[in-house]
């Protein structure tokens, strides 16, 4: 269902997901916040981006070294990275419009909820210029943010200062933003 659709039906899948939690009368439907690493942090991104509720369904949003543009994400890459998304995507010569239409920085303008972002500062898989884009369209369109690069992390935190301090705050903001 993916192939060449890239932030198409796995957003739908995300949004769909979020009514399905607002339905149930054990969840407070109001409070919801999306967050999700890699693969998961650029669908929380295309959730927030392309949800046409005008209330939004979710509060806040926590993206973890994921990707924001997934054609300059290509070109960033590492080996492992690119193969992978040019076997679902094909190469972008051959299939620009479809880069561009799964890239969630280019909607932005879009997203109304706050996001805190975090990436490791020498991730090779998703290059942490996929987290430094997001952040420069963020600041263009005048959009509610914190931004943490880790020293020293690749793709996922391994090191305990790091470690505590993503916990911690990511814990203070989903106090923040949910409560």
């Amino acid at each position: 269902a993916l192939h060449h659709r890239w932030g198409e039906v796995d957003t739908h899948d995300m949004l769909a997901a979020a009514d399905y939690l607002r339905a149930l009368d054990w969840v407070d439907g109001g409070r919801l916040g999306i967050l999700g690493a890699s693969y998961g942090s650029y669908l929380a991104l295309l959730a927030l981006a392309r949800d046409p509720d005008p209330a939004g369904r979710f509060r806040c949003g926590v993206p973890l070294y994921g990707d924001s543009d997934i054609l300059t994400s290509w070109a960033q890459a590492d080996r492992i990275g690119r193969e992978d998304c040019e076997r679902q995507m094909g190469h972008p010569s051959d299939h620009l419009p479809g880069y561009l239409a799964g890239s969630p920085v280019h909607d932005v303008e879009r997203i109304r909820r706050p996001l805190l972002i975090l990436h490791g500062a020498d991730d090779d898989r998703v290059h942490p210029l996929q987290s430094e884009q997001l952040v420069e369209a963020l600041q263009r369109a005048g959009k509610t943010f914190e931004y943490y690069q880790y020293e020293g992390e690749g793709h996922g935190f391994l090191h305990r200062d790091n470690l505590l301090h993503k916990y911690a705050t990511i814990e203070r903001f989903l106090d923040w933003y949910l409560l």
